[in-house]
């Protein structure tokens, strides 16, 4: 801040702040060589980081015109070489035409697109969705085709994603805006929220997502997959592990910058920082923990997550200033107005499934399925099952009537019928080798 009040005075202070360093680093060095600890190993490499960043700062403020011009220049060919690698993707390959959404991938030894679409808004998918639509790409359609089920968390509304990850919510902000008031500005608050109370209510640190965890395979690599917090995924099992990924941490400090330091801290005191900063995870689910402690710090780093966290801190820091460079492309600009969404007013009735609904595999296995089996439908006593959501209802009987209802709109047709007991939707099955049909 004092080189910006007075940059004349530029040159003078950093010399100065190189000086300070190198004393510093000559320090740490010393520190290092007598106690010859991790911790002293540590203070010794950033001290030594410290003094390079000092001195390249000193060669900046003495740099003449012709190193200014020819760094300049060589940022502006930078700029334009990425934006040109941008702009020839093309996405459009990759839409389903006939659900109007982009498949997962494409499978280039059968030459096909994938079957599986990404089909929800709160997805890390959307910022290319958005990308491509602003670039012509994409139909304007598709981002209305992308599904937004929604879960209550506080008496309001937020969209809810597969795996209930702060990746899937909390990627796309980093360039693209969430203006005040929309659907997404208000479900990255709240699943912020819920996150910090699903550490709590677990007396573990927050921040779930996708990551790797405490199980390696034959080559002693560490395994990855998604995680996230029963409730805001639609994925079953979340809840049969617990895996903290301090990465998520770093990504709600675009919204919470005190509640992320505080938890970065409770991560450090775990033991989850490293020499290139927090490790990818730490596991707590008991299965995978050694015996004698409650967690297992994932020794290792992911690039991608690294990438992610620097432009987090960056946002943080100076205020929005990676989305404030994405938005100021005339082409981004052209599609802002699909992210002025509003949040939801009315919460619709759904099944979320909680934690109690998430039991693992063992516990399930001990249970009887819940089905009842009848062998003769037509002379034993009458047995229906009945299943809704609170607005959609279906009713069938062991004969295979039965009727749809959503409220009080009836779907199918249906009378009782105590003699035949015909009506109902109908599955009928031929074999084609021999012409024998099954209902």
């Amino acid at each position: 801040e004092s080189i910006k009040a007075q940059p004349e005075m530029a040159s003078i202070r950093t010399i100065n702040l190189a000086v300070l360093a190198g004393e510093i680093r000559k320090l740490a060095t010393a520190i290092h060589t007598e106690a010859a600890s991790t911790q002293s190993d540590m203070i010794a490499d950033w001290a030594a980081r410290l003094e390079a960043t000092c001195e390249a700062h000193v060669h900046d403020a003495h740099s003449d015109d012709n190193a200014v011009e020819a760094l300049r220049a060589k940022l502006l060919s930078l700029r334009e070489r990425t934006r040109r690698f941008a702009f020839e993707m093309d996405f459009s390959f990759l839409m389903r035409k006939e659900r109007k959404l982009l498949s997962i991938g494409y499978r280039v030894e059968e030459h096909q697109l994938d079957e599986s679409c990404y089909d929800l808004l709160a997805s890390e998918a959307r910022l290319t969705s958005l990308f491509a639509i602003a670039k012509g790409d994409l139909p304007t359609e598709h981002w209305f085709h992308l599904g937004r089920p929604i879960v209550e968390i506080g008496f309001q509304g937020a969209l809810m994603s597969w795996s209930g990850s702060m990746f899937e919510y909390l990627m796309p902000p980093l360039v693209m805006k969430e203006p005040q008031g929309s659907i997404l500005n208000q479900t990255s608050k709240l699943i912020i929220k819920r996150q910090i109370q699903y550490g709590r209510s677990k007396n573990v640190p927050w921040g779930i997502s996708e990551a790797a965890y405490n199980a390696r395979d034959r080559e002693l690599t560490y395994q990855y997959t998604n995680f996230g917090v029963p409730g805001l995924g639609l994925k079953r099992g979340l809840g049969q592990n617990t895996v903290i990924a301090p990465y998520a941490t770093v990504l709600a400090a675009q919204f919470t910058p005190h509640e992320s330091v505080q938890n970065l801290a409770r991560l450090r005191r775990l033991g989850a920082l490293g020499r290139h900063g927090f490790y990818d995870a730490v596991d707590f689910t008991p299965q995978r923990v050694p015996e004698g402690t409650d967690h297992a710090v994932v020794l290792n780093y992911m690039a991608h997550h690294s990438g992610m966290s620097i432009a987090a801190v960056a946002d943080a820091i100076f205020e929005g200033r990676l989305r404030d460079r994405f938005h100021s492309d005339p082409v981004i600009e052209s599609a802002e107005l699909l992210l002025q969404e509003r949040a939801p007013r009315d919460i619709p009735t759904a099944t979320v499934r909680t934690e109690a609904d998430e039991r693992s595999k063992d516990e399930t296995e001990l249970e009887s399925p819940d089905t009842r089996i009848v062998l003769d439908p037509l002379r034993a006593l009458r047995s229906t099952s009945v299943m809704s959501n609170g607005r959609y209802s279906v009713m069938v009987t062991a004969t295979g009537s039965g009727y749809s209802r959503l409220g009080e709109l009836a779907v199918t047709r249906w009378q009782p019928d105590p003699t035949e007991d015909r009506l109902g939707s109908y599955i009928f099955l031929r074999d084609a080798s021999n012409g024998d049909w099954w209902s």
